[in-house]
């Protein structure tokens, strides 16, 4: 079968493969993710094929919350219909020549994998939002290992069109992987998190959290932002997270709150000798949001806003040459 990069409307694709039976189709689905998922497997099916993932595992109990591995035929062809058009961001949709047991023992055996460590980790794969970045960041071999015993994996895009995030290359034949029964208990593995694994997903989130908050910007700052229209915003937001990140700031709301300040009163509001102690002394505890009810009038008056600062390019500079993470003191030579 010969499909382009993209399924549109899928629905009548389906009911093709289907009807000239030329190939198997199933679905991977994170029926937790989304209320329902579960129930109308059952209410608009006719004795459906699946297996449950965590079948027979140390993870048994939490059944009711176990992903599925769904074999479409024509009786599921009503609950097809309800996934495209209820839950399409929670389920993969796979092709594949191989049957629905080989399929769930392979899935079945990445539920753990070995992290960077050593340790062996539960690895929640089967999410497409987890998923969808992973592949990317395997080579072309590892992804063939990783989705071994699919021809084609589809993903979903936008309504009515699906993007294929994977299709088995016959030119570059790779051995998979042995068909083994899970470990019950889930305490062994076989597949292995690597640096580059991570490094590419590190980036992808860097990259989503700097759009995000350049997006709360633009709805809650745009007239501070007037003075940098010239400017790269991202990359003004990103040293900005840099800078917020020497005090130990990382979450959401602290990075917005630390940018809002940059933007509105000062580039370099973290120098003023009283707001940067506060900053460096602050515990994990503290809402950085009290700073402003911390700090003296006179302070906040003192600042002058400059666009051109030296703040965008270089680092603050503590006294100390150190930063503050909860509570601790780490030599900055040392990250």
């Amino acid at each position: 079968m010969t499909n382009p990069h993209h399924l549109q409307h899928p629905i009548n694709e389906i009911h093709k493969i289907l009807l000239n039976k030329t190939t198997n189709i199933y679905v991977l689905i994170d029926v937790n993710a989304k209320k329902g998922l579960r129930g109308e497997l059952f209410n608009l099916s006719d004795a459906p094929k699946f297996r449950s993932l965590f079948h027979n595992t140390v993870l048994q109990e939490l059944r009711d919350q176990s992903p599925f591995l769904l074999q479409i035929e024509l009786n599921q062809y009503r609950y097809i219909t309800y996934l495209f058009e209820k839950a399409p961001k929670h389920f993969l949709l796979i092709f594949s020549k191989y049957s629905l047991d080989i399929l769930y023992q392979h899935w079945q055996s990445i539920l753990t994998v070995y992290a960077l460590n050593g340790d062996v980790a539960f690895y929640k794969f089967y999410s497409p939002e987890i998923l969808k970045p992973y592949i990317k960041a395997c080579k072309p071999s590892e992804q063939a290992l990783l989705l071994a015993y699919c021809d084609e994996v589809y993903l979903y895009n936008k309504p009515n069109q699906w993007d294929r995030c994977y299709q088995v290359l016959v030119q570059e034949k790779i051995s998979l992987p042995e068909i083994n029964k899970v470990d019950p208990h889930l305490k062994t593995a076989w597949w292995q998190l690597k640096d580059h694994h991570f490094d590419y997903m590190s980036s992808i989130t860097e990259n989503a959290l700097i759009e995000n908050l350049g997006n709360h910007l633009l709805s809650h700052h745009m007239d501070a932002l007037q003075a940098y229209k010239n400017r790269t915003l991202s990359k003004l937001i990103s040293h900005g997270i840099q800078r917020a990140r020497f005090y130990g700031l990382e979450t959401r709301e602290e990075l917005s709150f630390f940018l809002g300040m940059m933007f509105e009163l000062s580039p370099n509001f973290d120098e003023h000798p009283k707001i940067h102690q506060w900053l460096l002394n602050k515990t994990s505890n503290t809402s950085v949001l009290e700073l402003v009810d911390q700090t003296p009038a006179t302070v906040w008056d003192s600042l002058k806003n400059n666009s051109e600062s030296q703040a965008w390019y270089k680092m603050p500079q503590s006294q100390k040459n150190s930063y503050h993470i909860n509570n601790q003191f780490i030599a900055e030579s040392a990250l």
